[in-house]
């Protein structure tokens, strides 16, 4: 899903230029992504009681189990993306974003 932050016009070409430079940064800006969820999991992974291990467990394991479910554009140049676990890790309604700001990301919110 694409959000678009707008005053009720049509997006514009700042929208569009956004968009692209994401898209094209976006491989380059996975690591980091990783990251910043990992550190909005992590409370919960320190707190893990459950019979099994969990499936995530590493930052690597954070860039494997998550899907990006939305990209919100906010002029001129924050974006919010949020992600979602993938179904094995049995929290489907666990919902992460995380801001990029000047192409830098930070972790912002972890909510159910």
């Amino acid at each position: 899903m694409l959000v678009l932050g707008s005053d009720g016009a049509e997006p514009g070409e700042m929208h569009r230029t956004l968009f692209a430079q994401l898209s094209q940064r976006y491989p380059s800006l996975q690591p980091a992504i990783a990251e910043a969820l990992f550190a909005l999991w992590k409370p919960y992974l320190d707190d893990w009681n459950g019979d099994l291990p969990p499936v995530v467990a590493t930052v690597e394991d954070m860039g494997r189990c998550t899907t990006l479910d939305y990209v919100d554009l906010v002029l001129p140049a924050t974006i919010t993306l949020g992600f979602g676990f993938v179904a094995e890790v049995g929290w489907d309604d666990a919902m992460f974003s995380v801001k990029v700001r000047e192409w830098v990301v930070s972790p912002e919110s972890l909510d159910d």
